[in-house]
């Protein structure tokens, strides 16, 4: 018997330290945040390579759970104008257009410019916390929006660090028409462009939850069985 609570105290041991792989509520800010843009084609879904990607930071976050920020000088002006109180507000259409033609007018470099590779990815890598705009260079063939993106994307309880964009590129000559207020979605369910959830694993939380009371009862029921056939035979 004194080996049977062995092993299921050795199998709850391994149950806990798998649980405390996964990501729950924010707690610290040591976490760096990651940014990538992975560029096709709306119709085919085929890749997009050699397009150039440029990263304009608009503002830092001083606190990202509670959506305080800061302009960069730059931008200062212009973010004034804007509303980024949530992160439905802050990238509409509207608000990523208004920001081009900022940067247009007052010439603004990128922070950083890549060109997509072989499988239309642009990966910015490590980025301070902030608010950014991301623009595609055009082509007679493709045309991609402007968007807003943040990093990293939070709802004020789960975070989420490695930040994957995937805007699809329409042909040039095709009508302009997405939604100008997306829904208001949590990180792990963003909207604009594609955000898959990388940060924050929820669901794995629940199963390894449940997984572990089934086995903590099922071990008990173990135990009491084998305790009393011991009974019976001693």
């Amino acid at each position: 018997m004194k080996k049977l609570l062995i092993k299921y105290f050795s199998i709850l041991t391994v149950f806990i330290m798998v649980l405390g792989t996964f990501q729950i509520p924010v707690k610290a800010d040591d976490k760096n945040a990651t940014i990538r843009v992975v560029l096709s084609e709306l119709k085919d879904k085929m890749s997009i390579e050699n397009r150039e990607v440029s990263l304009y930071k608009i503002a830092s976050f001083t606190n990202y759970k509670e959506r305080e920020y800061k302009a960069v000088p730059e931008f200062a002006e212009m973010v004034d104008r804007l509303d980024f109180s949530t992160f439905k507000k802050t990238a509409t259409l509207d608000n990523s257009n208004k920001l081009f033609e900022y940067i247009t007018k007052h010439k603004i470099s990128a922070v950083k410019t890549l060109k997509s590779d072989s499988e239309g990815i642009a990966d910015f890598g490590e980025v301070d916390y902030g608010i950014y705009l991301v623009v595609t260079e055009a082509s007679d063939k493709y045309t991609v929006n402007p968007f807003i993106i943040e990093a990293p994307l939070c709802d004020g309880v789960y975070a989420q660090y490695d930040v994957i964009a995937y805007p699809k590129a329409k042909a040039s000559n095709t009508p302009d028409n997405p939604p100008d207020n997306p829904p208001d979605n949590p990180p792990d369910t963003p909207v604009g462009p594609k955000l898959p959830q990388t940060g924050v694993q929820r669901l794995p939380v629940l199963i390894l939850f449940i997984s572990g009371v089934t086995l903590l009862v099922l071990g008990y029921a173990d135990y009491r069985r084998k305790g009393k056939m011991y009974e019976k035979t001693s």
